[in-house]
């Protein structure tokens, strides 16, 4: 319990943000409130899962083919029993009302 105790002694300690470890490194402050890049990408993923929710199931299986599994879209013509011009038109259209919907408000 006193070795507890004396830890916790050290939590009511404050350091500077301008404290560097050497003079050659970042401050604490600079450490702080680094910008995420990704946080866009997390914006566009919530706004696009409800849209893709809308997409019909043959729609969402093309672009799945095209997007994740990396197909060429005469692959998943044979795949699917249709032409390559109807994967294509089905992807033009899919994509475009996917670009519609994260565009507008």
């Amino acid at each position: 319990e006193v070795v507890e105790a004396l830890e916790a002694q050290s939590a009511y300690s404050t350091v500077s943000l301008d404290y560097s470890v050497d003079d050659d490194g970042p401050s604490i402050g600079d450490t702080l409130g680094i910008m995420d890049l990704d946080l866009e990408k997390i914006i566009d993923h919530e706004t696009l899962l409800p849209l893709l929710a809308k997409l019909d199931e043959r729609s969402r299986k093309i672009l799945a083919m095209r997007f994740f599994e990396n197909m060429s879209q005469t692959a998943i013509a044979d795949e699917l029993g249709l032409s390559q011009m109807h994967v294509s038109r089905i992807l033009a259209k899919t994509l475009d009302v996917l670009r519609r919907g994260m565009t507008s408000d």
